[in-house]
């Protein structure tokens, strides 16, 4: 899974990216960590809702 999760931060990225441009650099980390974390539980919210 953590695996798998590496990849939807990449495809989460384009998204995100505007965002964190704009931030400090040194916050810039955090920035892409946070939007890497909240996009990976979206999906897997989103693959639960579809099994059930």
């Amino acid at each position: 899974m953590e695996s798998e999760s590496g990849s939807m931060c990449a495809a989460s990225r384009d998204s995100v990216n505007s965002v964190c441009d704009a931030i400090d650099s040194q916050l810039q980390v955090l920035c892409w960590f946070l939007s890497c974390v909240v996009f990976s539980n979206a999906r897997q919210d989103e693959e639960r809702r579809l099994k059930y």
